[in-house]
């Protein structure tokens, strides 16, 4: 279906210029606003109960301190006056030049296809609405009521774009690329709505999650569980680790070492071959006294100094793993990062989570520790037809392909449960 030709007018309430009637669901309204200082609390009627990352704590903390360039929109769904559904949206300038670092290779051969690509793709820079947050991996874009078919939430989220962009119309400001993220193979029939309208599926890296095991009540437990080939090499790191004093920063603590926090973040930030999002300096600060103990940041010291750190937020039965940060130079010789996703999955055992979400990259070395990969898909399009043709390629082109093996470290072969 093509989103620009012959479409119905978008009506519009005369009251509300925030109001619009959603096209396919005409007994649906929508509303759309800007700021949370805006949001009535409507948004907490309708919010899922068991999802932070659509609750308002931790939206106010992305707002208060935003990655660079972004705005964002709250959507509230009303039938009648009942609010049924809410979906969260982050807009900002996607440039492709700015998203984008290959690692160095002077060949011939990668020379051209570097010039090439700057040439041709690196110049694009597309007003980009993203249904969802692109600082989590995961379905964290939008809720419903449990009575609404999930064909009709899919078909009113995607027609709920078609709003938006006429609302950012009004006011100058012109959308033309959207990108819908991330949605599970469960999800693959209501996704079929976005399809009906013009969108592209495309798959970036798989996320990785760890299934804890209801056996494991310790972090002995689940090293109990691997095989005498992982454990050893469990057991070699938290040797060559065992000169790092570790310790959980209250708010106070994340404020006072804020400037080399960051640093570290962006020592590991710079060399990811793709991203969308520059978190604000503020960011982990605004976490802290957002969620409080629902949000950990673990400092790693090696003679007085900070030398790497890591992030969890405890999410209903989940524990995410979110941003961290290490110095390069001591990371080989101390396994710094391997320690560190041990450590994450002591933590989500502590929580008594039932998963924990290792999010995308490094796939090899968390499979080694347990986690399995499980596809991600998401929709994009742009709304100009011929542009939008070329949608698949560009993204095919923006997605790195990490090869990798996937590791079993379990005695009985079944990674998590």
């Amino acid at each position: 279906m093509v989103l620009c030709k012959n479409q119905p007018k978008i009506q519009t309430a005369i009251d509300r210029p925030n109001e619009y009637l959603l096209e396919s669901n005409p007994d649906f309204r929508l509303r759309i606003f800007t700021s949370l200082a805006d949001l009535p609390d409507d948004w907490e009627r309708a919010q899922p109960a068991d999802n932070v990352f659509l609750q308002r704590p931790y939206l106010t903390a992305v707002e208060k301190n935003p990655p660079l360039g972004y705005e964002f929109a709250y959507l509230v769904f009303y039938r009648n006056e009942t609010p049924l559904g809410v979906c969260y949206c982050q807009l900002l300038e996607f440039k492709t030049g700015g998203s984008i670092r290959e690692e160095v290779n002077n060949s011939a051969f990668a020379k051209a296809t570097r010039f090439f690509k700057g040439f041709l793709i690196k110049k694009l820079s597309i007003k980009t609405l993203i249904c969802g947050n692109a600082l989590l991996t995961g379905e964290h874009a939008f809720h419903f009521a449990s009575g609404i078919k999930e064909e009709k939430q899919f078909a009113l989220v995607a027609d709920a774009m078609k709003s938006v962009r006429a609302f950012y119309d009004a006011s100058g400001e012109k959308i033309n690329g959207f990108l819908l993220k991330d949605f599970t193979d469960a999800s693959l029939k209501g996704c079929g709505e976005f399809v009906k309208r013009g969108f592209h599926r495309v798959n970036f890296q798989p996320n990785m999650v760890l299934y804890l095991r209801e056996d494991w009540k310790t972090f002995d437990d689940y090293l109990a569980a691997k095989t005498a080939k992982y454990r050893t090499r469990a057991k070699s790191s938290f040797k060559k680790g065992k000169t790092i004093v570790k310790q959980n920063f209250n708010a106070e603590r994340i404020k006072h070492h804020h400037a080399r926090i960051f640093e570290l973040y962006q020592s590991i930030e710079e060399g990811a071959g793709f991203s969308f999002a520059h978190l604000h300096k503020g960011y982990f600060c605004g976490l802290k006294d957002a969620l409080g103990d629902d949000f950990n940041l673990t400092g790693y010291w090696l003679d007085d100094r900070l030398i790497g750190f890591y992030t969890t937020i405890k999410n209903g039965h989940e524990t995410e793993a979110h941003f961290l940060g290490f110095d390069h130079n001591i990371n080989r010789s101390h396994r710094v990062y391997h320690n560190m996703l041990f450590d994450m999955v002591r933590e989500a055992i502590t929580n008594g989570s039932k998963s924990l979400i290792f999010a995308r990259t490094a796939l090899e070395i968390k499979s080694s520790v347990g986690a399995v990969a499980e596809e991600m898909h998401c929709y994009t399009r742009h709304w100009n037809d011929l542009p939008n043709r070329l949608v698949p390629k560009i993204f095919e082109y923006l997605n790195p392909v990490e090869e990798w093996t996937p590791r079993n470290p379990f005695k009985d072969g079944e990674a998590g449960s």
